[in-house]
């Protein structure tokens, strides 16, 4: 992406409103911060090696450096330097050689590395663990003791370059540990699913989940389960051969139970731990929320007591934290090194909101069903509810609806399989329990008849958008559950000038990846359907491109924007529309709040784009909820590419309103609907149909 100018992106509209963010000036004391590059004759694989030799050197580099095993930062120039170290193992001579790259601003971007590795000494100094990029506090977790549960409070600390300058973003984590033990669930497995398809569930549950260990507090993820292994089976220490039952006993003082228990298995991703990590299932404790855990209303209240955190608590505890590293010594001492201080004001900023006041109610109960067609079960089997679908199946059937005794995926799975696949037509499930209590069953079945209406191209409501020939576009995609090596990618098009009715397409990958190939065809099927419906071309394309990371981005706009203009090749070389591609991130951590003496929550419509947004991006973060409870979470938006003439007031206005068009729920979402319209289709996909739907299904959205 090419740099772009930060005004560039600012909209001019709406009423200015005091923010506050969570981010923090970084304040850089030191005149300049110096680059070197380190390599080793012979080389040294072992990262931790390396760190090892160039700590054996503080009389010549100080005590005061970053390095990651290739790059060292020092605050000092000490130019090019030669130093000699023997390795322990064997004592051959290694030369370190030391060589002076550049020195640095120390507000440079090029600083953002090390800055990160600062404060990663900074959370360990404080005792935090790591898992995965946040940081936990093991030392003083909530109990939530009728649920047996643990929460770890924690924190995500980023050092960023933005509009405002080198701020460190801060923001409150949590992780949920489970004090049942992977050996427990294992067995509850195996009490509830039989010795038949006792190891397939396990390795469907448990593999890719992130466990900790109590005895050291580390977390690990599950790569796979050794079936073949027990606390019985040896492995060779730096002691010689040694079982797993006797190492624990040894080295921690814990008796294995059950000695027969396989042991799971993980894969460190650093090259220089190429053996597999075996670890015990009665000493390894689950962490997450499960989907079962999910359905229990108790349960998840009593856990955001603790994780739902309003705007005040949240300001709260970051200043908390705040003042804990800057009355520690070490910590305090680690930051004064680099010459750096934080101050502890959080960022302010003044920006505009606006309110969208054109969506036009059209959920009026105005929708003629005929008498259905009853068909009884004899049984709750589910090559009973399949063959009685399809022997009742004609063409004149323009809704299956089925209700469940219970949710079991197979039996869903099969039903629409069944019904998108095989014999399309829309089709609804309900389960018996949401249409059992008599108090609710008129508020319920509202609801279910609205989204029957839908999936069969019924209006909702709608948006007023002015732009004309306009098509929207939403991209998502899912990871396939049963093929771990396959991804589904959602496209869904929007087919006429209010954004009511959309074309849908799926794209099949042989491989796990983010980025979508096959677009060319999609997108000339989409322009195709446009075409059959308004008798013209579209000539303006927005595309929401939703499931992308930072590190992807440059990747999207130059391959996943090449497959798209390549589709207006089929349409005659004269056709080229205005184009719009933005990558829409919701796992970000800035948070803002309202600044007004008591933070509080923006009101839905808030827009920020500038201050905290990429000096080098065209970006703005968008709240488009309102929420009454916790800390409403804001979306980021990236425009990767832009050939309109559209004004940043325009896109912002369009994104805002194209979160109130998500038919199955009656207000706004975090994200435009065609984005969600595309992971319902992609998820329908992915974990239920494991091929493509019926293309008589393509003009609907059969999948909400």
């Amino acid at each position: 992406m090419g740099r772009r100018n930060p005004q560039d992106k600012q909209g001019s509209q709406g009423t200015p409103i005091p923010l506050l963010s969570n981010y923090l000036k970084l304040i850089c004391l030191n005149e300049a911060v110096y680059q070197y590059a380190v390599s080793f004759s012979p080389d040294i694989d072992s990262k931790n090696m390396r760190f090892a030799l160039i700590s054996e050197h503080k009389s010549e580099i100080g005590e005061t450096k970053a390095f990651d095993g290739c790059i060292l930062y020092l605050p000092v120039n000490i130019g090019n330097v030669k130093l000699t170290s023997r390795r322990v193992m064997d004592g051959t001579e290694i030369i370190i050689t030391v060589q002076f790259v550049k020195q640095l601003s120390p507000d440079s971007h090029h600083c953002i590395p090390f800055y990160n590795i600062v404060f990663r000494r900074v959370m360990r100094i404080l005792q935090m663990k790591l898992v995965g990029k946040s940081y936990f506090d093991p030392h003083h977790p909530f109990v939530i003791p009728q649920h047996r549960l643990q929460i770890w409070p924690g924190y995500v600390m980023n050092v960023k370059k933005v509009d405002g300058g080198m701020l460190l973003m801060m923001d409150i984590a949590h992780k949920v540990l489970r004090m049942d033990s992977v050996l427990e669930v294992m067995q509850d497995l195996y009490n509830h699913k039989g010795y038949e398809t006792f190891r397939d569930e396990c390795m469907r549950q448990l593999v890719g989940v992130i466990v900790v260990t109590r005895y050291n507090n580390r977390t690990y993820r599950i790569d796979d389960i050794a079936w073949d292994k027990t606390p019985r089976s040896t492995f060779l220490s730096h002691d010689g051969s040694i079982s797993f039952a006797d190492y624990y006993k040894n080295h921690y003082n814990l008796e294995i139970g059950d000695m027969d228990q396989p042991l799971l298995m993980h894969r460190p991703k650093k090259k220089d731990q190429p053996d597999a990590i075996c670890l015990v299932p009665e000493f390894s404790s689950m962490t997450g929320i499960s989907d079962k855990m999910r359905s229990d209303f108790s349960l998840m209240k009593a856990v955001s007591e603790y994780t739902r955190l309003t705007p005040i608590q949240r300001k709260a505890s970051l200043e908390k934290f705040v003042q804990n590293v800057m009355h520690t010594p070490d910590a305090k001492k680690e930051l004064q090194q680099w010459g750096l201080e934080i101050d502890p004001a959080f960022f302010q900023l003044s920006f505009a909101d606006f309110f969208v006041d054109e969506v036009e109610a059209r959920a009026q109960m105005g929708i003629m069903i005929a008498e259905p067609q009853y068909v009884e079960q004899q049984n709750d089997r589910t090559e009973t509810f399949i063959r009685n679908i399809s022997g009742s199946f004609s063409p004149s059937v323009q809704m299956v609806m089925c209700i469940f005794p219970s949710m079991r995926d197979d039996r869903y799975n099969a039903v629409k399989r069944l019904c998108c696949v095989e014999q399309p037509v829309p089709s609804q499930v309900v389960l018996t329990r949401t249409i059992s209590n008599p108090k609710r069953v008129r508020s319920v079945a509202q609801k279910v008849v609205l989204q029957m209406n839908c999936k069969m191209g019924g209006v909702l409501w709608s948006v007023n958008i002015p732009l004309k020939s306009l098509m929207i576009v939403g991209m998502d995609v899912f990871h396939d559950t049963t093929k771990r090596m396959c991804s589904v990618a959602g496209v869904v098009a929007s087919l006429n000038s209010s954004g009511t009715q959309w074309f849908s397409r799926i794209i099949k990958h042989a491989t796990p990846t983010e980025l979508i190939d096959g677009l060319k065809f999609c997108f000339i099927d989409a322009i195709k359907s446009y075409h059959g419906i308004n008798n013209e071309l579209p000539a303006k394309i927005v595309v929401y491109r939703d499931g992308v990371s930072e590190g992807q981005l440059q990747v999207v706009e130059n391959y996943e924007v090449q497959q798209i203009y390549q589709s207006f090749a089929s349409f005659g070389e004269h056709y080229m529309p205005q184009v719009v591609v933005i990558v829409v991130q919701k796992r970000i951590n800035t948070t803002i709040c309202l600044n007004r003496g008591i933070p509080e929550n923006p009101p839905s419509g808030t827009v920020l784009d500038h201050g905290v947004t990429n000096p080098n991006w065209y970006d703005f973060f968008l709240v488009s909820q309102h929420v009454r409870q916790g800390t409403v979470s804001p979306t980021h938006y990236v425009v990767l590419h832009n050939t309109t003439k559209l004004s940043p007031d325009h896109l912002q206005r369009l994104t805002y309103k194209m979160t109130h068009m998500y038919y199955n729920w009656p207000g706004t979402i975090r994200v435009p609907a065609p984005c969600k319209y595309a992971h319902k289709l992609a998820f329908l996909v992915g974990q239920s149909l494991h091929e493509a739907p019926a293309p008589e299904l393509g003009n609907k959205l059969f999948f909400l």
